[in-house]
């Protein structure tokens, strides 16, 4: 199940920035004449777009202040999301990794829940703080959202052969992610330098500098990942991967059928033809011949494009918000049914035969679940 809901929700969210960038992106260009527009007779200063403050100034210029909360609330649920999904993973990672892998590796559940709760209020803070400092010294979104490229693309390449390559070795991974980090800062402020002939914000934001930074630490990852492991080839045969059991105090009778080697292999094969389709269309087929043929949309295509996106949008946000009630149905109705025998049951009769209807019927749910 992870499979199609790692590449239904990628397709869903792929939405989000894109529907947004063509309606209130659109709209915050075309409005700037407007006497509605917060900045009229001004546009709209770089330094707010950068910010992010395109879509906001668009909704407030079109529904006031009621577009202005919109936006916000749009923003709090979007926040909470992402940080509450940050937070899982930086706490999982300190407590299995960390904690349990070299300070202490006997912990019970109970320890390690402990644990987890103290790394999400710790690594709160740190985000909390660090966006404040940040904000202070001038950060925007937009930099800072292209800075993550070069600092987040050295681990991309190892992290990818690790899991799908055994001849992977634990040096090449660890040089390829350092070494493709500092390639990738070293190339990101040298641009700067030599494009601009200072290194300041202003510079090292610049597109290519950006780019250079980018480009070098995915390729230096890869090249230095690559050429460890092929120098040094490893065997690993997940033998040791698929022996790892999750940890859990409370016994349970649940028994997951179909994680056999044929099952894996096809559930494999799809995931990766669906990630090289996908790549290729939405990073090369699509994007590279508008930009390289330099298309400039015509009134019926701009209609399209627009159709398009809005259809994406809400098929998107109807699978997100029907799919799983569609996949908990009988979960649900099992529920209803049980409360509503066991409501009945206490009505008509007593005792032991209660206890016994009431746990028929919840035979009855727990199968049906």
């Amino acid at each position: 199940s992870a499979l199609p809901g790692y590449l239904i929700g990628g397709l869903c969210w792929f939405s989000i920035p894109f529907f947004l960038a063509t309606t209130l992106g659109l709209a915050c260009a075309a409005l700037e004449s407007n006497p509605a527009f917060p900045y009229y007779p001004l546009r709209i200063p770089a330094a707010d777009v950068s910010a992010g403050l395109a879509a906001p100034t668009a909704a407030t210029a079109l529904l006031g202040s009621n577009g202005a909360i919109a936006i916000l609330i749009l923003v709090f649920m979007a926040v909470t999301s992402a940080a509450s999904a940050e937070l899982i993973a930086v706490s999982s990672i300190f407590t299995y990794d960390v904690y349990r892998t070299y300070f202490k590796p006997q912990a019970s559940g109970k320890d390690l829940i402990k644990f987890s709760h103290i790394a999400v209020v710790t690594f709160g803070c740190v985000m909390g703080v660090l966006a404040i400092i940040l904000k202070a010294i001038g950060i925007s979104l937009g930099y800072l959202y292209l800075l993550m490229g070069i600092l987040v693309a050295p681990a991309v390449m190892p992290i990818a052969l690790t899991l799908t390559w055994k001849k992977q070795n634990a040096t090449a991974a660890i040089s390829g992610a350092i070494g493709g980090l500092v390639c990738g800062l070293a190339a990101w402020l040298i641009t700067a330098s030599k494009y601009y002939g200072y290194v300041n914000l202003e510079s090292t934001g610049g597109n290519y500098p950006m780019l250079a930074g980018n480009l070098a630490s995915l390729a230096c990852s890869s090249i230095i990942t690559i050429s460890i492991s092929l120098m040094k080839p490893d065997d690993y045969d997940w033998s040791e991967t698929k022996a790892m059991k999750p940890v859990d105090e409370a016994p349970t009778d649940l028994v997951i059928d179909g994680d056999d080697e044929a099952t894996l292999t096809k559930a494999s094969t799809i995931a990766y033809w669906a990630s090289v389709v996908m790549t290729i269309v939405l990073i090369f087929l699509w994007p590279i011949p508008m930009y390289a043929s330099k298309y400039v949309f015509t009134k019926g295509f701009f209609t399209g494009w627009v159709a398009l996106g809005f259809t994406w949008a809400a098929v998107a946000a109807a699978t997100a918000i029907l799919l799983p009630l569609v996949e908990t149905r009988h979960l649900f109705f099992g529920i209803v049914g049980w409360k509503g025998a066991h409501a009945k049951s206490e009505e008509g009769l007593s005792g032991g035969d209660e206890t016994a209807v009431a746990d028929s019927v919840g035979g009855k749910f727990i199968a049906s679940s």
